[in-house]
């Protein structure tokens, strides 16, 4: 399933934003997450730090399993939506 994004954090994603999302998304693995014409693994915060996603930007989160509503929701928070 693919689940696209938007950054509403006018600071982009920085290092707190980034931890959140991997606590999140833990539970879900295995997944992909796609942005600036690449393609990370989610379980790694550096590599989603690296691709200084900025605010406006957009990006897909891929995963093999639906993610539950609950999780979409906070997603949405944390991404300042």
């Amino acid at each position: 399933m693919d689940y696209e994004f938007k950054v509403g954090i006018p600071e982009g994603l920085h290092a707190r934003p980034c931890a959140k999302i991997i606590d999140i998304l833990k539970p879900f693995t295995p997944l992909r997450f796609h942005c600036k014409g690449k393609t990370i693994d989610m379980l790694s915060i550096l590599e989603l730090l690296l691709l200084q996603i900025e605010c406006g930007e957009a990006f897909t989160l891929s995963t093999s399993n639906p993610l539950p509503s609950e999780v979409l929701e906070d997603l949405q928070q944390v991404f300042g939506g």
